[in-house]
């Protein structure tokens, strides 16, 4: 990159952003006042986490250039992001690449944060995903948005095991179709009572599976649980 740099508080950059046609923008942060050019790489993130870059002026991106997000499909519609743009200018190559997690159908990625949208990219590069699903890239020039239409349907959460450890406590594990997905445990004492149930657990579908220790199982003369996702 290259342009003139001024003076701003810890943490903020203030210069006009020139990325050369060799050159990478990567990170997260706050670029103020002037203006983005890119005429080579624009990578929000850093290389091992998605993450957004904030620019308060107009971002311009030349016929050439390639600009790429990645998607995380856990859930939670979570992807590499450039926000707080005053308007955005189209082209060159938007590259999206998916990362490890189960894709359902409905879900709404944010790429681009803009108060207006002008152009089109001259390429979009989309993952392969599941022959039920497609990609809808229409919303790009509305409000910054890629999406995912079509269902997979129901997905599945299954405890396969579970037991009373050497203390008493209640353990359980299982699988579920929802790859790294967010799971939350619920638990009650009554089942009638639909508002008795509140979180004792979280954690991640790790390659589909899951575990959970409920340590305050001895506090309860029974318990019941759900796991739940996101």
């Amino acid at each position: 990159t290259n342009g003139s740099t001024g003076t701003g508080p810890l943490g903020a950059v203030y210069r006009d952003v020139n990325i050369n046609p060799d050159g990478t923008l990567r990170g997260h942060g706050l670029i103020a006042t002037l203006a983005v050019t890119n005429s080579g790489t624009l990578a929000p993130g850093t290389a091992s986490t998605i993450g957004t870059l904030t620019m308060n002026n107009t971002l311009t991106l030349l016929p050439g250039s390639t600009n790429v997000f990645r998607l995380s499909p856990t859930g939670t519609s979570a992807s590499d992001r450039v926000a707080g743009i005053t308007t955005v200018y189209y082209g060159g190559t938007l590259k999206l690449t998916l990362l490890p997690g189960t894709l359902i159908g409905g879900e709404v990625f944010s790429l681009f944060g803009a108060t207006s949208y002008s152009g089109s990219f001259d390429m979009v590069e989309l993952p392969a995903i599941d022959p039920a699903l497609s990609w809808d890239t229409t919303q790009l020039g509305v409000d910054g948005t890629l999406r995912v239409n079509g269902s997979l349907g129901p997905q599945s959460i299954g405890v396969t095991q579970s037991a009373l450890g050497l203390d008493g406590n209640f353990q359980m594990s299982g699988a579920s179709s929802l790859t790294n997905w967010n799971y939350r445990v619920l638990a009650t004492t009554n089942v009638a009572d639909v508002l008795s149930w509140t979180e004792v657990g979280s954690g991640v579908f790790t390659a589909g599976a899951f575990s959970f220790t409920d340590m305050d199982a001895t506090n309860y003369p029974h318990r019941f649980y759900m796991v739940v996702a996101p």
